[in-house]
C-alpha cells in the first residue's frame, strides 16, 4: 500500500494503478471500472465516505492495457478534513481474469504531516534569488537576514524618498519606508507598532489623533494639525501650529509658533511664539533660545488661560513673557542666564535664579535668589562709575575729587 501524500484541504489527489493476468501479465478487467467502485475510509471510520469524490479516468489510460488512473476531490465532502488519514479501497463488481478483486490501493492526508516539511524550511537555503513571495514565510525571514530587521519595533516614513503603500511586512520597513503619515498610520495598527522612525528632510502634517505614540528623527518638519498628541514623544523636528492634549514631551526639536497644552520639553530651541492654551504644569529643561542679536523668542501664557504654572531650567538665552496673570494667577520659575524681558501685558510674581539682565515693563514681582538685590542698593558719585573711596597711597593722605580742578593728589 502505497503512501500518496500529505495534501492541504480541498486538493486533488491522484492515484494510479494496474490489473494483471494469474501470470502477471497486464490485462483489462471484465468490464470497464466505475466511479463507484471506489470507496474511501477516513482513519479507523469503518463506513466509507459517501460522497468521495474518487473519478476514474477513460480506460485503458494512456491507451495502456491494465494501467488505471483515478482522482479525487476532497472539497466534494465535509469528511475530507485537516488532521485525518484516508484509505482508497478497489472493490469492484468486475472480474480480473475471472477472479474477484478486492485491494487498498494506498492512503494519503490532509494537513496531517509537518516533520518533513518543517525539515525542507529549516533547510532552505535563503538568498536573494528566491523567496521573494510577498508575505510569504520565506520572504520574511529572507528579509530579517538580509537587513537585520523588518520593522525593527518602528515604522519607518521618509517623505522625499519614501513609496507610497499600506501592505504589511512590506512597506514601511527601514529598507522600503512609506512617504506619508496617512500610510504609516495604517501599517501601525496593522501591525501593533507605536513608534516612528523619520528621515531627514521630511515633512509631515498630523491629520489625524497621533496620541501616545513616539517619534524619532533629526531636521525634519513637523505641523501638528491642530490634532490631539496626548503622551506622545517628539524628536529632532522644527514644530509648528497647534497641539491638543495633555503631556506631549518634546526632545532636541526647534519649536516655531506653537500652540501646546501641558507638556514637557528637554534640550528645545525656541525661535518665535510659544502660547501655553492650559492651566496646568509646564516643565522646560536645559532649553534655549533660537534667536540671534537682540531679539527673543516669546512665551505668551494666554490672556483668557488662568493659573498656569512654568518651570525653566537651565534656560539659556533670552525669553519675552507675554499675558502673564492676565487672567487668574500664573506661576513662573527661571533660571539659567540670559535676558527676560517682562512684556507690558504681564504681570504677578516671577522668581528668578541665576544671571539674568531684566526689563520689566508689565511691572511684575521679580523675586531673585542671588546678589542681584544688594547689586542694586549701589549708589554711585557718579552714575555708572564705581567711587574707589581712597584715602591713603602708602600712608600718605589723598586729597581731590577727581574732577576737572580738583584733581586727586597729597593732601
Amino acid at each position: 500500500m502505497q503512501y500518496l501524500g500529505d495534501f492541504p484541504e480541498d486538493a486533488k489527489v491522484y492515484l494510479m494503478f494496474t490489473t494483471h493476468d494469474l501470470a502477471g501479465n497486464p490485462v483489462a478487467p471484465s468490464s470497464a471500472f466505475e466511479d463507484a467502485d471506489f470507496q474511501v475510509y477516513k482513519d479507523a471510520t469503518a463506513t466509507p465516505i459517501a460522497t468521495d469524490g474518487v473519478t476514474i479516468s477513460t480506460q485503458p489510460y494512456n491507451s495502456v492495457t491494465g494501467l488505471h488512473h483515478i482522482s479525487i476531490d476532497t472539497s466534494a465532502h465535509a469528511d475530507y478534513s485537516t488532521g485525518s488519514d484516508y484509505i482508497v479501497v478497489l472493490n469492484p463488481d468486475e472480474t480480473v481474469d475471472g477472479q474477484n478483486v478486492l485491494r487498498v490501493l494506498g492512503y494519503f492526508s490532509i494537513e496531517n504531516r509537518v516533520s518533513h516539511v518543517v525539515d525542507a524550511v529549516w533547510d532552505e537555503v535563503l538568498t536573494g534569488g528566491t523567496h521573494n513571495v510577498n508575505q510569504s514565510a520565506g520572504k520574511r525571514l529572507r528579509d530579517i537576514q538580509e537587513t537585520g530587521a523588518v520593522y525593527g519595533g518602528y515604522v519607518w516614513i521618509d517623505t522625499v524618498n519614501g513609496t507610497a503603500g499600506t501592505e504589511s511586512y512590506i512597506n514601511g520597513t527601514s529598507d522600503n519606508p512609506v512617504n506619508s503619515i496617512a500610510d504609516a498610520n495604517t501599517i501601525a495598527g496593522n501591525v501593533n507598532i507605536n513608534r516612528f522612525q523619520v528621515a531627514p528632510n521630511s515633512s509631515i502634517t498630523f491629520a489625524a489623533s497621533q496620541q501616545n505614540q513616539m517619534f524619532f528623527g533629526r531636521e525634519w518638519t513637523l505641523d501638528l494639525g491642530n490634532q490631539d498628541i496626548a503622551g506622545t514623544y517628539i524628536e529632532g523636528a522644527t514644530v509648528s501650529n497647534t497641539g491638543t492634549g495633555a503631556n506631549p514631551h518634546f526632545m532636541h526639536c526647534e519649536i516655531g509658533t506653537v500652540t501646546l497644552a501641558q507638556c514637557r520639553m528637554n534640550w528645545c530651541r525656541l525661535t518665535a511664539t510659544l502660547t501655553l492654551s492650559a492651566a496646568s504644569d509646564y516643565y522646560f529643561t536645559d532649553c534655549y533660545s533660537g534667536v540671534a542679536g537682540a531679539g527673543t523668542p516669546v512665551i505668551d501664557f494666554g490672556a483668557a488661560v488662568a493659573n498656569t504654572n512654568l518651570s525653566m531650567r537651565r534656560y539659556s538665552g533670552g525669553v519675552q513673557i507675554n499675558n502673564k496673570d492676565a487672567t487668574g494667577t500664573d506661576q513662573m520659575s527661571l533660571e539659567g542666564n540670559g535676558q527676560l524681558i517682562v512684556a507690558a501685558s504681564s504681570g504677578g510674581a516671577i522668581s528668578v535664579r541665576g544671571n539674568f539682565r531684566i526689563t520689566n515693563t508689565g511691572g511684575a514681582t521679580i523675586t531673585r535668589d542671588d546678589n542681584s538685590a544688594a547689586m542694586d542698593s549701589l549708589t554711585f558719585t557718579v552714575a555708572g562709575q564705581v567711587d574707589s573711596n581712597i584715602q591713603y597711597v602708602n600712608d600718605v593722605a589723598v586729597a581731590g575729587t577727581g574732577a576737572a580742578g580738583d584733581e586727586w593728589g597729597p593732601a
